[in-house]
């Protein structure tokens, strides 16, 4: 069988965007900015229910409580707390079911004698969850049989687990200094298997952060490795999970991401695109400071590029890397801090389009003293970008956002139909002239169309253009390819071949 020459360009089969805008430009307070309950103490995390159409962000208050707040596209409720008897140690992490339920998860606080105090006391600081019915939130409740947990504890959602869903939970225990996991259960009361031991023996350094894949019902775990393990010094490794059931886990091979030699600063997230199978990983270089990432295969269980690559590097990043996913475009964007100075710097972003990074700075944003998170809105596409405004010497740290929108053009016309090549002959006296006839059916929008004899050129035609005589063919096979084209781009080829 004979090769069609394929010349399009990549890019012809994505989608096709015209720059972008935030909303508010620039970026405004989460609800009143006259609100001190509002001011943060530590990241603002976001999740999205689609069948609300409903963010939830939540984070820890200056006096130590989970606070939370909904966004509905046209504006915030006012910031309150989860419960006023909760205190939380570090982020507040939300995470939605999809069908107008949320959970948040914090390490607690509560009977620490300060908000640093016994911050590592293996007594005390259990991983806590709270559970929104879409009415109320639930009384905060520990994780089962679980000791003190660092920093954070983090969450995604299988709908298919259990008998409405469960969630799954992560962080890093302070005892053992090990990844651990329990899933929380949803259903008529929610409730948490025991807190277990992630399959390991080596100790972790960094959170413990995970990322769904809804087509194979896999979870994407990862985390940085601590010194004087097999894997090399602060690296970063992922392992996989799935569940038979809510007791049956089915784990990976934990492994460090391939062909990565440098270190890690802090924490590596992953985001899922589930119509690919893959994982964009994403993390804070030491060395440089740059935000780095790779994609992960699952399929293939492939990690590209083979090395490794910045995001950017031009821009220093100076806090942790955040993704998310857009299904509609099939786009990734990865948030960030810039600067030199660790968790104080400018608001920036990244997106990843047809393989190529784009950065900027968030526009008119003002200095930060937190990491910038998003979530995406999956029924629209817009991302919800959340952010701590104020450096380290300000008095109060306010929660801020602002909408990323990608300004979508119309797509390009369809591929013709009907593409057909017959082979015909004129006679003149004792003399043939051969020549190919080629036909095909009028392509939507088409501004006109581009024709390819085996990869060549040879004929560029007008948008009501349904045949092509070519006198001038070779006296052996040929391959034809007829695409459309308008003015947002060229539509996939058509091929027909003479024999």
């Amino acid at each position: 069988m004979r090769a069609f020459f394929i010349i399009v360009l990549w890019g012809c089969f994505l989608p096709h965007l015209d720059g972008a805008s935030w909303d508010p430009d620039p970026p405004l307070p989460i609800a009143s900015p006259t609100s001190v309950e509002r001011t943060s103490n530590s990241n603002v995390f976001s999740a999205f229910d689609a069948a609300t159409g409903t963010f939830l962000s939540t984070w820890q208050d200056v006096d130590g409580a989970p606070y939370f707040a909904f966004y509905d596209g046209t504006g915030w409720t006012m910031p309150t707390s989860i419960d006023s008897s909760a205190v939380a140690y570090g982020d507040v992490f939300p995470c939605a079911t999809g069908s107008g339920t949320f959970l948040a998860t914090w390490v607690d606080n509560s009977t620490s004698s300060s908000l640093a105090a016994d911050a590592f006391n293996a007594t005390i600081n259990l991983p806590i969850y709270s559970y929104y019915d879409g009415t109320s939130w639930s009384a905060p409740a520990a994780i089962t049989d679980a000791g003190s947990a660092y920093y954070n504890v983090f969450t995604s959602f299988d709908p298919s687990l259990g008998t409405a869903g469960a969630f799954l939970a992560t962080w890093k225990d302070v005892s053992s200094e090990t990844p651990f996991y329990s899933l929380i259960e949803v259903g008529p009361s929610l409730t948490s298997t025991s807190a277990t031991q992630i399959p390991i023996s080596q100790t972790v350094y960094s959170d413990v952060t995970s990322s769904f894949n809804a087509t194979t019902g896999e979870f994407f775990i990862t985390w940085l490795n601590d010194i004087g393990n097999s894997f090399p010094d602060y690296s970063p490794i992922y392992d996989t999970v799935s569940f038979a059931s809510v007791t049956t886990p089915v784990w990976g091979t934990p492994a460090f991401v391939a062909g990565y030699s440098g270190e890690v600063a802090n924490n590596v997230y992953s985001a899922c695109n589930p119509s690919t199978n893959e994982y964009l990983v994403v993390w804070n270089e030491y060395s440089h400071g740059y935000p780095y990432y790779s994609i992960y295969n699952a399929a293939s269980m492939s990690w590209s590029p083979s090395s490794p690559k910045a995001i950017s590097n031009l821009n220093i990043s100076s806090s942790d890397v955040i993704p998310s996913f857009d299904p509609i475009t099939g786009n990734f964007l990865a948030t960030w801090l810039k600067g030199r100075h660790f968790y104080y710097g400018l608001p920036y972003y990244s997106i990843l389009s047809g393989g190529t990074w784009t950065s900027a700075k968030i526009p008119d944003s003002m200095e930060s003293s937190s990491d910038v998170a998003c979530a995406c809105n999956t029924t629209t596409g817009q991302f919800l970008v959340t952010w701590v405004n104020g450096n380290a010497d300000s008095l109060e740290k306010i929660p801020y956002y602002s909408i990323y929108t990608e300004t979508r053009l119309p797509p390009p016309p369809p591929t013709p139909k009907n593409f057909s090549a017959k082979q015909k002959t004129n006679h003149f006296l004792f003399q043939e002239e051969l020549f190919n006839v080629l036909t095909w059916k009028k392509s939507p929008g088409a501004k006109g169309y581009l024709l390819y004899r085996d990869g060549v050129l040879i004929a560029t035609l007008g948008a009501n253009a349904r045949s092509f005589t070519d006198y001038n063919p070779n006296d052996q096979p040929e391959d034809y390819i007829l695409i459309a084209f308008n003015q947002f781009g060229n539509s996939q080829p058509a091929t027909a071949s003479i024999e």
